[in-house]
């Protein structure tokens, strides 16, 4: 009997118990999107947010999220999104904004719950199983505007944009937002196993709260890192080969003794002190 056995990462051969080969598909670790984008839908990507700053072009639009201008820039015109000019938090972070169903700031996520909050979205062209995600505060050279960062927020991934499932959520983060400016990437690690998913959200529940700055979400760059479901640019493929000791099958051996043949047996007395088995 030959079996094809196929799992997320592997596509084995096994005869019986035993592996034949196997052929572990890419596990290459990419950051998304793979290029730097130059407008809300460009290379095979699409950025989208619930809402971008009302400026006479686009300077603050989502895709600057996703145009590599990460550590080492200065946030500025063209450097990272800001939502519209309303208030949604208040000064201590807390949501403030409409719960309102028509609000394009409320998302009822798979498990029944919903959530309110301002959000960044990337459509990549195929779908990855998520690993992390790096987010730039707002950075200049003066002081850091992480009063605008998640201190609580979630991650969630889709396949069709509607649908949302929570990847991960998290409440409670301090951010040093005064003493030292940000030119560095704060790290949300996926801390669990997760489908493959095309439509990643990225959602601020509360902002850090610490002035009127706080009112509002903002964000110089985020990265999206994950393993593709496939990579076309993996060529070729590992070949394990193992092997597995096949061990003698003891059913139906039998030790027995002809009690009717002296040969079998020694006698001291009327006591038996040694068998041998035939």
């Amino acid at each position: 009997n030959v079996n094809m056995l196929h799992t997320a990462n592997t596509a084995a051969i096994k005869l019986n118990s035993n592996v034949v080969t196997e052929f572990p598909r890419s596990k290459k670790l990419i950051k998304y999107p793979r290029v730097a984008l130059t407008a809300n839908s460009s290379g095979g990507y699409v950025a989208s947010a619930n809402s971008e700053y009302p400026t006479t072009g686009d300077e603050y639009a989502a895709f600057r999220v996703f145009n590599n201008k990460g550590p080492g820039y200065d946030y500025g015109p063209t450097i990272g999104w800001e939502p519209a000019n309303s208030s949604t938090f208040n000064s201590s972070g807390t949501w403030v904004g409409s719960t309102s169903s028509s609000v394009n700031t409320t998302m009822t996520l798979d498990d029944g719950n919903t959530i309110y909050g301002e959000w960044l979205q990337i459509q990549l062209p195929t779908k990855i199983r998520l690993e992390y995600v790096n987010f730039l505060p707002l950075k200049n050279t003066s002081h850091a505007m992480a009063h605008r960062a998640p201190r609580a927020g979630y991650i969630l991934g889709s396949n069709n944009g509607t649908n949302w499932t929570a990847l991960k959520n998290w409440s409670g983060i301090v951010y040093d937002t005064w003493t030292a400016y940000y030119d560095k990437f704060y790290k949300f690690d996926i801390d669990k196993e997760v489908d493959n998913y095309q439509y990643f959200r990225f959602v601020w529940t509360e902002t850090a709260g610490t002035s009127s700055l706080s009112e509002y979400a903002s964000c110089q760059e985020l990265e999206f890192w994950g393993v593709p479901e496939y990579d076309p640019e993996a060529y070729g493929t590992d070949v394990t080969i193992k092997s597995k000791a096949n061990v003698p099958n003891t059913d139906f051996l039998d030790v027995f003794v002809d009690a009717g043949n002296t040969s079998g047996y020694s006698l001291s007395g009327s006591s038996v002190t040694s068998v041998t088995d035939l």
